[in-house]
This record gives C-alpha cells, structure tokens and sequence, in this order.
C-alpha cells in the first residue's frame, strides 16, 4: 500500500511539473510571436528606424528562443520521466525511445522553422546554433537510454548491476531535479525580462 501512494505522489509531481513546464513555454510563444509580428510588419520597409526596431526584436527573439529550448529540454526529460515512472526493468525493456524522440523532435522543427520566418538571413544562424544545441540534448538523452535499454536486454546485467543502471535512469529523470531545474531557469528567464522593461511595452500591446 504504501509503495502504492509513493508512485501516486511521484506520477502527480510528474504530471504537475510537464503541465507547469508547457504554460512556462507557453508564455515565451506568445511574446515571440509579438516580435515575429513587428519582425514581419517591418520586413520590406529600409529606414533608419526600422533597422533599429528590427535589431532590437531581432536580439529579443534569439534570447526569448533560447529560453523557450531550455523549457524544451526540460519538457524531454520529463517525458520520458512520465512514461518510465515506476522505473523497472519491464517498462524499459518494453518502451519505443525512438517514436518518442521523433514525436518531440517533429515539434521542435516546426517551431525553428517558425521563429526564423522573419529573420534576415545572415541572422538566422543564431536561432539555428540554439535549435542544434536541443536537437543533440534530445539525441543525447536518446542514446543515454537506448544504451541502458540495450545493457538490460541484450548483455542480461545481473541484478545488482541492473540496480545501478535503473539508479541512474532515476537521478536523470527525477522530479525534483527537474523542478530544481525549472526554478533556476524561471529565476534566470525573469530576471533577463527585468532587464528589458522597454521590450515589454512591445509584449502588453494589443
């Protein structure tokens, strides 16, 4: 009974912080999408003044992009987190990493793709080196677990081993390390906001 409610509280602290990470990210969406909509009102106009607006979205949108791919990772990690909790030797024999991995890369280039719409060409590399970094955090976090999944099936780890191994599964994916995590990146992400109090007039129009 007792280990009952323990993997309860562990699948509610999961499903709480995947449902705290998606409305974090979600606030960085809604602000990106108000530059992308000066980025594009500005597009084919070559003014002095529009030079200046654009550079200062243009600055704001990669910052806010980067944070918005630290959520991301965030958001990998705790997907799996979800899917292997409890952690035990069936469920990890048993999961398909891959369709996993496809399903959240697939998002991620969508997302790219959208926010170097309206972005000069020579610029759009700063969003791309962003985007490459969260494509080989998910690869990384990928083959981690693949690697592991293959120790238990193929080379048949002997229980004492298979206990370290599910060990490090859980320190990777444990809730706590990923509200601990979640709370630096918020601390960091609103005190970059604080910084530009001038973009958040941009951020509160209509």
């Amino acid at each position: 009974m007792i280990k009952f409610f323990k993997r309860a509280t562990q699948t509610n602290n999961i499903i709480s912080a995947k449902q705290t990470i998606r409305i974090k990210a979600l606030d960085v969406v809604e602000k990106m999408e108000k530059l992308n909509d000066h980025l594009e009102i500005i597009k084919n106009i070559d003014t002095n003044d529009t030079k200046e607006i654009y550079n200062k979205d243009k600055n704001i949108l990669i910052s806010l992009y980067d944070y918005y791919c630290k959520y991301h990772k965030l958001y990998a990690v705790i997907s799996f987190s979800q899917i292997l909790n409890p952690i035990d030797i069936p469920t990890i024999k048993n999961m398909d990493i891959k369709i996993i991995a496809k399903e959240l890369k697939g998002l991620h280039k969508k997302d790219y793709e959208t926010t170097i719409e309206f972005l000069q060409d020579e610029d759009k590399i700063f969003i791309k080196n962003i985007f490459d970094n969260l494509e080989n955090f998910v690869d990384n976090l990928v083959n981690l677990l693949i690697n592991i999944q293959s120790d238990i099936i193929i080379t048949e780890k002997p229980p004492i081993e298979n206990d370290l191994i599910l060990e490090r599964i859980k320190n990777l994916l444990s809730p706590n390390t990923i509200f601990d995590n979640l709370k630096q990146i918020e601390s960091t992400y609103l005190n970059y906001m604080d910084e530009y109090n001038a973009s958040k007039e941009i951020f509160n129009k209509d």
